[in-house]
């Protein structure tokens, strides 16, 4: 299972990755895209992108795979826009 999270992992971009771990902190897509200064269709293309590439299906997968891309770590555009 774990090779197989840090498969699904290495096909994300940065961005993506990025969603990801927002997602995974409880973040709704409005927030999302105020954080990262993206509409919030882009943050659903986003969405769209990761669970193509993953075969993720529900939001609990995506949590799942979030702690595996950092264990709940913030991305440094979150870190940076609540300076």
């Amino acid at each position: 299972m774990i090779n197989d999270l840090q498969d699904s992992l290495s096909k994300l971009s940065q961005r993506e990755l990025e969603v990801l771990v927002h997602l995974a902190q409880g973040h709704t897509y409005k927030n999302i895209a105020r954080r990262m200064g993206l509409s919030l269709h882009t943050v659903d293309t986003y969405v769209r992108r990761i669970r193509g590439k993953t075969g993720v299906t529900n939001r609990v997968e995506l949590t799942v795979l979030a702690a595996a891309a950092g264990h709940g770590a913030r991305p440094e555009s979150a870190a940076g826009a609540e300076s």
